[in-house]
């Protein structure tokens, strides 16, 4: 008699079915992850950026300003309202980041388990070592040579 959970035709269990669905959407979240990476850099700890309430108000004066300008003041707050506009725009593509991000977290550890990627293959491939241990991912531990255990003052 043939098994309930196979189909037929492919011989492939639901449960099967199920944990290569899982296993593809994992590859999805670390390659986007991944590719994310090359295009954002992360800045580290440093000035605070301002509040993009701020910047939006910011922008919405220099418009009027840019009206009433001439010359060279003219092209100056067009290219300073151009900027804001970018450091805008930032705010938005770090949000996205950080929610890749957070999916990535969530399934880098299994990934490493199933696929067998070490922690030094992560960090090759840019994955910052922060990352790696908010996952819970740790470079492995040196193992201590047979010369570090001899103890002169034992040996007589």
């Amino acid at each position: 008699m043939a098994d309930n959970n196979l189909r037929l035709g492919n011989g492939m269990s639901e449960e099967n079915k199920k944990a290569m669905a899982l296993g593809r959407e994992r590859s999805r979240w670390v390659d986007a992850y991944i590719k994310a990476l090359e295009t954002h850099k992360y800045k580290g700890r440093g000035a605070q950026r301002p509040d993009p309430d701020d910047l939006k108000k910011r922008i919405s004066e220099l418009t009027k300003v840019i009206a009433s300008s001439t010359g060279v003041e003219k092209v100056l707050r067009i290219q300073e309202k151009a900027d804001l506009e970018k450091q805008l725009n930032s705010f938005t593509e770090d949000e996205r980041f950080r929610e890749l991000e957070a999916r990535f977290l969530s399934v880098i550890k299994q990934f490493s388990l199933d696929r067998g990627v070490s922690f030094d293959s992560w960090r090759i491939a840019g994955v910052p070592v922060r990352t790696l241990a908010k996952a819970g991912m740790y470079p492995p531990k040196k193992r201590r040579s047979r010369a570090a255990e001899y103890d002169p003052d034992e040996m007589e």
